[in-house]
């Protein structure tokens, strides 16, 4: 075992939060920490002997995933350390590679196009969760799993994630079909954004049935309006980020498969790629996520964070003479 590089008792409190001393007491920090994260080496292994630093260490993100400027990521370079009690401790970097992969093509986006195209207001669906594929999206779950199949073997996944939602899990099956020693795990944070009373309505059936609610969400903008009983885009961000930073997943130096929606992968690249609000809806509005399209990041070295090397990659489908399907590109005033 080579050198060991850790940290101990760190203090993770910022000027102006409060700390519970206990008993009634409280005390208010006024300086801002003497360190700044990025003057920090890589590290190992970060020690919490109290219980209480706990909280505030779940409570951190990893600079990779930080939010833009909020000078609150924990550890340095893709390293997030918990503890599970007194003096013990887990180092965490996440996955060496990262590909995440839109489900198939689903009944619910076949009816989608069709409501668009009639100028209908509501789609006659399932419960979100239970949306099938449609044939074709079966057709490209497996291209996807026949190219990954075709990788050497140093660069095929290790670990498959899946929304539990049915068009992903389905799709993250067939996949895995064709590496059959990759195991398949599914993820709540994974699935797709909760739309609340807006759920099964079109643009057309929003503007028409709510019409304050469109209101609302032109003031506020996509990715914070919540709808009533949903979720905003910064909603699943946040999600996001707990699952990526969780070291429970196990994800330390894996190459790993994600198979999820088009906005929590929009997200996925807000957290890694540092967007701001801006940045991520161009994206969303100049290049939709195509069904079974593969958007790629790998960490180019121990201690570096992941660095995006494919956005949107079609080429399994073609390949495999499967068509690519996607939504047109969205207004401000669409989902």
């Amino acid at each position: 075992m080579g050198p060991v590089t850790a940290l101990t008792d760190p203090n993770f409190l910022h000027r102006g939060e409060r700390a519970h001393l206990g008993h009634g007491l409280w005390s208010r920090r006024r300086t801002a920490p003497a360190c700044g994260l990025h003057e920090l080496p890589p590290l190992d292994v970060v020690g919490l002997p109290h219980r209480g630093e706990t909280a505030h260490l779940r409570g951190r993100a990893d600079p990779a995933t930080a939010a833009p400027g909020d000078g609150r990521g924990m550890t340095p370079a893709g390293m997030v350390g918990a503890t599970s009690g007194y003096g013990r401790s887990v180092s965490y970097r996440g996955p060496d590679s990262l590909w995440l992969v839109r489900h198939g093509q689903s009944t619910g986006n076949v009816a989608n196009d069709e409501a668009r195209r009639a100028g209908a207001e509501l789609l006659d669906l399932e419960r979100d969760a239970d949306v099938p594929l449609s044939d074709l999206g079966a057709q490209q779950a497996d291209a996807v799993g026949k190219w990954f199949a075709a990788l050497p073997p140093d660069r095929r996944p290790t670990l498959g994630l899946s929304s539990p939602y049915r068009r992903a899990h389905d799709t993250a099956r067939r996949v895995l079909e064709h590496l059959p020693e990759v195991p398949l795990r599914v993820d709540e944070r994974l699935r797709d954004r909760e739309l609340g009373i807006l759920d099964l309505h079109t643009a057309a059936g929003i503007a028409a049935r709510f019409p304050q609610e469109a209101a609302r969400r032109r003031h506020l903008g996509r990715f914070y309006h919540r709808p009533p009983g949903g979720e905003s885009w910064a909603d699943v961000a946040l999600r996001l980020r707990a699952l990526l930073t969780d070291p429970m997943l196990d994800l330390d130096g894996r190459r790993v498969v994600v198979v999820s929606h088009e906005a929590p992968i929009h997200l996925v690249r807000y957290i890694l790629e540092r967007m701001d609000e801006a940045e991520v809806l161009a994206a969303l509005r100049d290049a939709p996520i195509a069904n079974c399209s593969l958007t790629c990041f790998e960490r180019p070295a121990p201690g570096e964070p992941l660095r995006v090397v494919d956005v949107g990659l079609v080429d399994p489908l073609p390949r495999n003479d499967v068509p690519t399907t996607k939504e047109p590109r969205v207004s401000s005033d669409e989902k």
